[in-house]
């Protein structure tokens, strides 16, 4: 079984995505600024950086208050 990470621009995601399920990649951890299409059998984690980072500050922010 194999896993990939994909830290592209979202324009070219989906057919990073695409070539990673032909060669048979089951899992992907997507850091990609876009969502992707997978069949079925494919598991996706989509890391949104900006929503992190976002929770991160808020954090900060209020440890300083």
């Amino acid at each position: 079984m194999h896993i990939a990470a994909i830290c592209t621009p979202k324009k070219t995601a989906q057919e990073i995505v695409d070539k990673l399920v032909e060669c048979g990649v089951k899992g992907i951890w997507n850091f990609a600024p876009v969502d992707v299409d997978v069949p079925d059998d494919v598991v996706v984690e989509n890391v949104h950086l900006s929503d992190t980072l976002y929770t991160i500050s808020l954090r900060m922010n209020a440890n300083y208050e």
